[in-house]
């Protein structure tokens, strides 16, 4: 793949919900090239 023109490295999201803390990501890497489409489907 070619240089990444965006880059995440161990992401990770904790939020707050009714019933106690709710791991929204949990170590995401991801990298996305110059001319590659995307998209990012879930529950929500």
């Amino acid at each position: 793949m070619a240089q990444a023109i965006l880059s995440l490295q161990d992401a990770r999201l904790t939020l707050q919900g009714n019933a106690g803390p709710v791991e929204i990501l949990r170590g995401i890497t991801l990298d996305v090239g110059r001319g590659e489409t995307l998209g990012l489907v879930g529950p929500s």
